[in-house]
């Protein structure tokens, strides 16, 4: 051992997660994250750990570096490689930058998927807006939202319905509805062309090989991002319906829908403003959706949005006036019926007419 080798502090796994002044298991996945990022101290540092006579590290024959290792192997010194990288991923969550952010990397329905500082970071409620959809097929992990009609329109489960992801940024909601139903004919749209690019190398992930994705290096996707194996996933640039032609059965759509005057958390300020921030109370882009819509939607087509509880009666009553009957409602969801009747414009305001 060199005297700089042997002049480095020796810091162990429960010292350093003890001092990082973050939360504990915010500290442990930069611990892990910074592991798994140096595969050549892997092997050494497993077997200082089954030399240390624990039965657990025994019979761990993984690859990797989990948290239950980190957990079970408190006394373990640090490597120096790990410790570097692990202090600049905390300098980053001290700063309030999200772990998604600073892994690339984000949980969604079961799955993983890339995230750059160029999307939104998907949400646990954004999954609720994939239960509705499969609700509407009669099926779902659990019963999503109350229905305000009986014998609402449903579609049988091998029907080939056409859905359009609004706003699609990372592509986390169509991307899921066509991995989980690949006879869905499903749209990804977003106004971003670095988004796009996001849904894109998600798409490449997960369909060609979801069973191994792990074994993708994040750094060469850039380069196969246009290179889909399947043809059956599109991908349109536009602002909102303005550039797309086609009628669905089912538009979903997470727009942005904050107001710029709302609290948010220091975590949030790291995100695209574009993808998060409207005007008109948040509203803005939400009610030109519910506009452009009905042009869009094909008979007994639907509308899920998501949005914020004080937005939903006003986007109710909007929706209302453009014809859409409201079937579900969520926390943070509403699923809309399309317009059956034709809509004309009388002094600048729709009302309903005959076909």
């Amino acid at each position: 051992m060199s005297k700089t080798e042997s002049s480095v502090p020796k810091v162990t796994i429960d010292s350093w997660i003890h001092s990082s002044g973050i939360d504990r298991l915010d500290a442990e996945l930069i611990l892990v994250n910074a592991f798994n990022s140096h595969s050549s101290v892997i092997a050494r540092t497993k077997s200082k750990a089954i030399q240390s006579g624990s039965p657990r590290s025994a019979r761990d024959d993984s690859d990797s570096i989990t948290r239950v290792f980190i957990l079970a192997h408190p006394e373990i010194i640090i490597p120096k490689p790990v410790l570097d990288e692990a202090n600049k991923l905390l300098a980053r969550r001290q700063n309030r930058e999200p772990l998604a952010y600073i892994f690339r990397v984000k949980e969604f329905y079961g799955r993983n998927f890339i995230v750059t500082p160029d999307v939104l970071i998907p949400r646990p409620e954004t999954e609720h807006l994939v239960d509705c959809v499969l609700s509407l097929r009669g099926e779902s992990r659990s019963n999503p939202v109350k229905s305000s009609q009986t014998g609402s329109p449903r579609y049988a489960r091998d029907d080939a319905i056409k859905v359009l992801d609004l706003g699609t940024g990372s592509g986390c909601i169509g991307i899921t509805l066509k991995l989980e139903h690949p006879e869905l004919e499903v749209t990804l749209s977003d106004i971003s062309n670095k988004a796009l690019s996001a849904a894109k190398q998600n798409w490449l992930i997960l369909s060609r090989c979801e069973a191994k994705a792990e074994a993708i290096q994040i750094n060469t996707l850039d380069r196969h991002a246009n290179e889909l194996a399947r043809d059956d996933m599109r991908f349109i640039k536009s602002d909102l319906l303005s550039g797309i032609n086609d009628r669905f059965d089912c538009i979903i759509a997470n727009l942005p829908y904050v107001d710029s005057t709302w609290q948010v958390s220091p975590e949030v300020k790291f995100e695209p403003a574009d993808a998060l921030y409207a005007n008109d109370n948040g509203m803005e882009l939400i009610k030109k959706l519910i506009n452009q819509a009905p042009k869009h939607l094909s008979k007994n087509g639907f509308l899920i949005l998501e949005l914020d509880p004080r937005q939903m009666k006003l986007v109710k009553k909007h929706a209302n006036t453009y014809g859409f009957k409201l079937l579900n409602e969520s926390p943070f969801g509403l699923v809309f019926l399309a317009p059956q009747q034709t809509l004309r414009l009388r002094s600048g305001r729709p009302s309903v007419g005959s076909g």
